[in-house]
């Protein structure tokens, strides 16, 4: 006789004391071996007791484990009707569970008329919907990786309504559906690319959704997520210039333009990453980056000091927090800055105009120069904190210098005019930098 039981299939969740969901499944032993029958139904594992093979600390607990014990009751009776008509000796534990399955359904449909039926079918379904996935996706990410999905949530809501996506089952999720999803972001999207961060977030919900053992079906392979080339927000050399040497501004708006200088200087730190550096250790400043999660060094040179110790903070090594809640509180004001500053510096009447200035603009124009002054791509990779676990991303990883000498090779092109490409002694640019460098003194404002 076989044997039935529960189980809650956390393999691929992370094991019993994970936070995710797994589905609950029904275990047909038999002749040595197990299958499973999905029921559709997923559990934390805090939510389910092995031992007495109860669902708690759910707020359906009394009906779920009612529908458990029918369902037990359903595939017991079909076991017993599967007996009398064949032997079970004969049959492995799959074809036993695949009898079972259509057994139950065959019992389950027999005398039902056809609206009963319809009704049966639509509430049949005790699993997660397809936003409950894509919610508890989202939970799992970071303050800002979540908000940027909460934008695509509520673009479902406005596309079909809270009720109707409450409806929608992870195996609703069709071609069809996605391109009727994508012509309805056509209307409210001008940008390919916001289309296409849309889609990329219902395509993490999904491969969420398979990982949990929801469906098994990829829909994704058949779709082509738009993508428009991304614009180029990098400084001329000469634009740059005009940023870090034009004096004359208010003390708001030099707090705003260093600011966009330090950036720079750090390769074009991200924004949060750099509000949120502690300290300094061995002329090195090492942070966790906030988008990758992976720990990056910045090598500390002597200009990047002394705007360092002219914003000294008190609780960050940058007092850029030590008045503001958190980073997205200073970040609206920097940007309102940022464009003040720009505003400034384009009525200047000297032929140079600055194209853009956002904190976005300090790394496209750090890797722009880099790789004008020749410095491998790799490198500037790894400057920057992409690449993987290549050959090549390893050999980087393993000799940091190469990322500390192509961060010095930038600041003298732009601050002094050092270009190391070109053979023999090279003459420096006349700027605030390069004269108090002759001197051997440290400039008043490095900026």
């Amino acid at each position: 006789m076989a044997t039935l039981r529960f189980y809650l299939d956390t393999r691929a969740t992370g094991g019993d004391k994970s936070e995710k969901s797994a589905p609950l499944k029904l275990a047909v032993v038999h002749r040595g071996s197990t299958s499973y029958i999905n029921l559709n139904l997923s559990l934390l594992p805090t939510q389910w007791n092995a031992k007495t093979e109860k669902i708690m600390k759910h707020p359906r607990q009394q009906s779920l484990n009612a529908m458990l014990k029918k369902h037990m009751i359903s595939a017991e009776a079909a076991v017993i009707s599967i007996g009398e008509q064949a032997s079970l000796k004969t049959m492995s534990a799959k074809q036993l569970r695949d009898c079972i399955v259509e057994a139950v359904q065959q019992e389950a449909s027999k005398s039902a008329s056809p609206t009963v039926k319809k009704v049966i079918e639509e509430n049949s379904y005790t699993g997660p919907s397809f936003i409950d996935i894509f919610d508890e996706n989202m939970n799992m990410k970071s303050p800002g990786n979540k908000r940027v999905i909460a934008s695509t949530r509520s673009r479902l809501v406005a596309w079909l309504g809270e009720k109707n996506l409450a409806r929608v089952k992870p195996e609703d999720v069709t071609l069809k559906w996605l391109h009727d999803f994508e012509e309805f972001l056509g209307k409210s999207c001008s940008s390919a690319n916001t289309i296409g961060l849309h889609l990329r977030n219902i395509r993490a919900a999904i491969n969420y959704a398979i990982d949990c053992g929801h469906i098994t079906q990829y829909v994704f392979r058949r779709v082509k997520i738009p993508k428009a080339p991304t614009k180029k927000r990098n400084l001329q050399i000469e634009a740059l210039r005009k940023v870090i040497f034009t004096q004359g501004f208010d003390a708001d708006l030099e707090r705003y333009r260093d600011m966009f200088v330090l950036m720079f200087m750090m390769r074009g730190i991200n924004f949060v990453d750099m509000c949120n550096l502690k300290e300094i250790e061995d002329g090195y400043i090492e942070y966790v980056r906030a988008k990758t999660h992976k720990v990056y060094r910045i090598k500390v040179e002597p200009e990047m000091q002394v705007l360092i110790d002219k914003y000294r903070g008190k609780h960050y090594l940058l007092n850029y927090l030590d008045n503001h809640k958190n980073y997205r509180s200073f970040y609206q004001m920097a940007s309102r800055g940022l464009r003040s500053v720009k505003a400034k510096l384009d009525a200047v009447d000297d032929g140079i105009t600055i194209k853009g200035l956002t904190t976005y603009w300090t790394r496209h124009s750090w890797a722009t120069l880099a790789a004008e002054l020749d410095i491998p791509f790799d490198t500037i990779m790894a400057g920057l904190g992409h690449g993987g676990n290549t050959v090549t991303d390893i050999y980087i990883e393993r000799y940091p210098k190469k990322v500390d000498d192509a961060v010095r090779k930038v600041l003298d092109y732009v601050l002094y005019g050092k270009d190391y490409r070109t053979p023999g002694e090279v003459e420096e640019i006349a700027t605030p930098q390069s004269v108090a460098k002759r001197k051997r003194g440290r400039p008043k404002k490095t900026v």
